[in-house]
């Protein structure tokens, strides 16, 4: 899946749709989120003061450069800024991946996925590993928000949940109810004559 800047957002049904059908259907072991020096998204969305559709994907990034303000803004060097924002970048959408429910009932029941960050050197060749340190990230502190360790439900009166081969929730619909037979039905049923109308 690619779109600008490596995005991983929980409304974009296309990337989640990829995400749900790797995850649940593939069973792929391993996604790799990565991005690159010189990314154009990243330096349109510190640089450019636009107002077009494209903004509003824009914001998504200017929102990492928030979380991680602090530190940005301490950083005078204008290319190594956006080369540290890339990076960055790349390990909240790693955050994101794992925030999927899919992702994180997968993780549960298998231990896989596992997903990497990476960063692509254009001028090298090299792909650079960005560490996203899952176990001492403040993710984990807000479990009680995400509610990763708690099973999918569902509930609705006429649906019965029950849990497919792979952990998920499966909607059980009722057994589909034969129609009574109209009057036009039995005269084009088959083998049997037409009645006639009475004057």
């Amino acid at each position: 899946h690619r779109n600008i800047a490596n995005q991983v957002v929980s409304t974009d049904c296309n990337c989640g749709s990829v995400i749900e059908y790797a995850t649940n259907h593939l069973k792929v072991k391993h996604i790799v989120v990565c991005g690159h020096y010189g990314c154009g998204g990243i330096k349109y969305a510190l640089e450019s003061d636009g107002w077009g559709m494209i903004d509003h994907w824009m914001r998504l990034i200017r929102d990492v450069y928030r979380i991680h303000a602090r530190e940005l803004d301490e950083i005078t060097d204008k290319d190594a800024k956006l080369r540290r924002l890339v990076e960055l970048n790349v390990a909240e959408q790693v955050m994101n991946l794992y925030k999927n429910p899919h992702v994180q009932h997968s993780v549960k029941l298998t231990g896989f996925p596992k997903i990497h960050g990476l960063v692509y050197n254009l001028t090298t060749g090299l792909l650079i590993t960005i560490p996203v340190d899952l176990v001492t990230d403040p993710l984990h502190r807000y479990d009680h928000v995400y509610l990763f360790s708690k099973p999918p439900t569902v509930s609705s009166p006429h649906h019965k949940p029950g849990i497919s081969e792979h952990g998920f929730p499966v909607l059980c619909l009722p057994p589909k109810r034969a129609l009574p037979p109209t009057a036009d039905s039995e005269s084009e049923s088959p083998g049997k004559k037409p009645r006639k109308e009475e004057h």
